[in-house]
């Protein structure tokens, strides 16, 4: 009885689990545009506030991202609105 439990505690998490990881699979390389987003932002301040100054840059995703496009839109957005507060390049 108590195999029997367990697999279907499996089954009903293995979708879950799926959904997940394709999901990680998904943002992965919005995930790693924002990390070179978020470099080129740091070393942009630090040469306006000198070393050391340190600076956080948050930036929540409320919603769904469902595909690539969406996630495509977000970098897309996200950049536009930091290009337009960064200094122009020296």
């Amino acid at each position: 009885m108590l195999l029997a439990y367990l697999s279907l505690k499996r089954q009903a998490v293995l979708p879950a689990v799926e959904d997940i990881s394709t999901r990680a699979e998904l943002l992965a390389p919005l995930i790693a545009e924002l990390q070179k987003l978020g470099l080129d932002i740091k070393i942009s301040l630090s040469s306006l506030f000198g070393r050391g100054a340190g600076a956080s840059i948050v930036i929540n995703i409320n919603g769904s991202v469902n595909n690539e496009q969406d996630a495509r839109t977000i970098a897309d957005r996200i950049f536009d609105h930091m290009e337009a507060a960064l200094p122009p390049p020296s």
